[in-house]
């Protein structure tokens, strides 16, 4: 019996560095699966940088090509199909991933009817036994012909009559069949690259439905864990054999079941024994329990205890079918982490049907009632094969929507300039474009004041003096020669956003085009993170806070000597804020900080009562950097990159929102 020489592409884009840094999880438990189930009947081969794919199939010819679809690499893997296409026309192709469509309609609509007979297999859903399928009836001494004519469970195959009416059900198989990729050994090659992040899954499945997420399928509502031991198992062997010290785990509710809380205390105690992780990044389950209080407790000096929120407005939640916590809920699970010396967080997103601009910044409000530490708003994203993005929502709620670059999504090959793109929301029935992109100026306010949040403490000094935090928005916005600093940076983040909107993929395409083929490096693509690092880390920084105090100095109404205290502790806070910078290529000591506020207990204490009710006499604050060995490890790969754009922008993608600043505590 012919050996069958199997290529498993997840491919990442390079034009940056390899977008995105890590290991290839979901090709990979495929590959592992089909040695567990064949054995030396198959050869394979992993893939997530395009070049060494280009050199193997120089080098040789492989009997299967399986890409894995994700909306960030589709039209890499587009280009690579053709290529070995055209040079062996008789390698199987293989499409499968988050972006293929279930219903033959669809696909046929979206794939065949524009690429042609590109592909000759699609894989929707999980792919593990869909492919065993497959390579079974291949190992069968099955030609390429004989195999497209017949049917392949979970598989659909161009060659098969009655294409676009059938629709595939998902294989929801016993993840206790699933070997794991890392403890097969089929990763230890990718293992020694320290720029890819290593991915570990403890379980699949996710019982909500949220309409604009890729996981919000009924299909996939059931939780299936993997073993537990074999999970920890995995850790230990990266904790051994993996380069990058960072770790990431898929789940979207990691906490919601009880083992969690045993997987969770293992991290620690591995953390403080042998130092490994150096990071973590994982997503905490949608509620408040004991579960996931104990999870954080466990993780609290890597992650932030988060409660997502997406929006507050009942008429948006409806239609994306979430059901929040209550804000009173919330409030007092956050009132709980901050006395277990936790970073609060939660994140909105603006552009969902029923969603007006009024409401918005109402939601944004909301964010300071609960008292968060850290909050993200951006857009709301239209990803392929979920419900907001039907064209039946997209008529009924108004949508219009606007093209982008994807992050870093820049390849160039055989001269060709390759790009991803992603879709956003700009307008809908309930909000015109005009404020969408007014919006985008509040997604830089937030990002300033809570999350990366170094206008954090000023605005909750305001707050708690009853100074709403969009007033100071609207302050800005409405005189902008009193604050020409700021009201720039944000006008200038506005215009950025927009520029980088366009009516179609191909404006976008032609727009990259032309930067490159000017010979002009095209800047880092992430426009947020980019706009606050400019400013932060520039001799800007001090005016800009100086006039964020003259704008709440300007808002507050108090009397004179309420005033004169009010801004005293402005200065203050001006200092602890410069302070709480961290910045990869020069920050590394900590810092002491002569106050006459204890800031550390206000800011325990849930920004609650008003910073005088604090005063004492004066003492040191120690302000350090909550995952030093984290900052250094950046520190190292930043100065591989090209420019101090790019270092900024690896900064801000890599670090928890929870160490992005300095942690205060008492000077000793």
């Amino acid at each position: 019996m012919k050996k069958i020489n199997i290529f498993l592409a997840e491919l990442g884009h390079t034009y940056f560095n390899i977008s995105p840094a890590t290991i290839p999880i979901g090709v990979a438990y495929i590959g592992a699966k089909l040695k567990k189930e064949f054995g030396d009947d198959v050869k394979i081969k992993l893939f997530r940088y395009p070049e060494k794919l280009q050199k193997a199939i120089k080098d040789e010819v492989p009997d299967v090509v399986g890409f894995g679809f994700y909306n960030w690499n589709e039209n890499l893997s587009m280009y690579f199909a053709r290529q070995i296409r055209q040079k062996y026309p008789e390698t199987i192709l293989v499409a499968g991933g988050l972006n293929i469509p279930s219903e033959g309609k669809i696909l046929k609509e979206r794939y065949l009817d524009k690429y042609g007979l590109l592909f000759d297999v699609y894989i929707p859903y999980e792919g593990e036994q869909p492919m065993d399928n497959l390579v079974s009836v291949l190992l069968s001494s099955c030609s390429k012909k004989e195999l497209l004519s017949k049917q392949v469970s979970g598989c659909f195959l161009i060659g098969e009559e009655g294409l676009a009416e059938k629709k595939i059900d998902p294989h929801i198989i016993d993840l206790r069949g699933v070997p794991s990729p890392y403890l097969s050994g089929i990763l230890d090659d990718m293992l020694e690259d320290h720029m890819l992040s290593p991915i570990i899954q403890t379980m699949r499945g996710c019982p909500y439905q949220c309409a604009y997420c890729v996981g919000g399928k009924k299909e996939y509502s059931r939780i299936r864990p993997f073993p537990i031991e074999q999970v920890k198992e995995e850790i230990l062997y990266l904790k051994k054999k993996a380069k990058n010290r960072s770790l990431r785990m898929t789940d979207d509710n990691f906490g919601i079941l009880p083992r969690d809380v045993e997987l969770a205390e293992f991290i620690k105690k591995m953390s403080e024994e042998d130092g490994y992780p150096q990071a973590l990044n994982v997503y905490t389950a949608k509620i408040n329990n004991d579960n996931v209080k104990r999870v954080m407790l466990a993780l609290k000096d890597f992650i932030p205890f988060n409660i997502s929120l997406q929006s507050t407005t009942p008429e948006a939640l409806a239609v994306i079918k979430r059901n929040n916590l209550s804000l009173a809920d919330i409030t007092q699970a956050f009132q709980w982490a901050k006395k277990n010396n936790m970073i609060t967080a939660t994140e909105i997103l603006h552009g969902f049907p029923e969603e007006t601009y009024q409401s918005y910044m109402e939601c944004v409000q909301d964010l300071f009632k609960i008292r968060v530490d850290s909050a993200s708003s951006h857009e709301v994203w239209l990803l392929p094969n979920t419900e907001l993005a039907s064209k039946e929502n997209r008529e009924k709620y108004g949508l219009q929507a606007r093209f982008t670059l994807g992050a870093d999504a820049i390849s160039i090959f055989g001269g060709e300039i390759i790009c991803e793109y992603d879709e956003h929301v700009v307008g809908s029935k309930s909000m015109s474009i005009d404020e969408h992109y007014k919006l985008c100026e509040v997604d830089l306010f937030i990002a300033l004041t809570l999350y990366i949040g170094y206008f954090r403490e000023l605005t909750y000094h305001a707050f708690t003096c009853g100074i709403k935090p969009m007033d100071i928005f609207n302050e800005i916005k409405n005189v902008p020669a009193e604050y020409p600093l700021l009201n720039q940076v944000f006008s200038k983040y506005s215009k950025k956003v927009k520029d980088s909107h366009f009516l179609t993929k191909e404006d976008v395409h032609k727009h990259v085009s032309e930067i490159i083929k000017s010979k002009t490096a095209f800047p880092p693509t992430r426009i947020l993170p980019l706009t606050v690092g400019e400013f932060v880390f520039s001799a800007e920084l001090d005016r800009g806070i100086d006039e964020y105090i003259k704008v709440i100095n300007k808002l507050y109404n108090g009397d004179s000597e309420e005033k004169n205290l009010f801004y005293a502790i402005c200065k203050e806070l001006k200092n602890l804020a410069v302070a709480m910078v961290i910045n990869p290529e020069k920050s590394r000591g900590d810092i002491f900080l002569d106050v006459n506020y204890d800031f550390s207990r206000w800011i325990k204490e849930y920004y609650g009562k008003k910073v005088n009710e604090y005063e004492l006499r004066s003492f040191k604050l120690r302000l350090s950097i909550p995952n030093l060995s984290q900052v250094k490890d950046i520190y190292e790969k930043g100065r591989a990159l090209n420019s101090s754009l790019e270092r900024i922008q690896l900064f801000y993608r890599r670090v928890n929102s929870s160490c992005l600043r300095r942690k205060i505590d008492y000077a000793e």
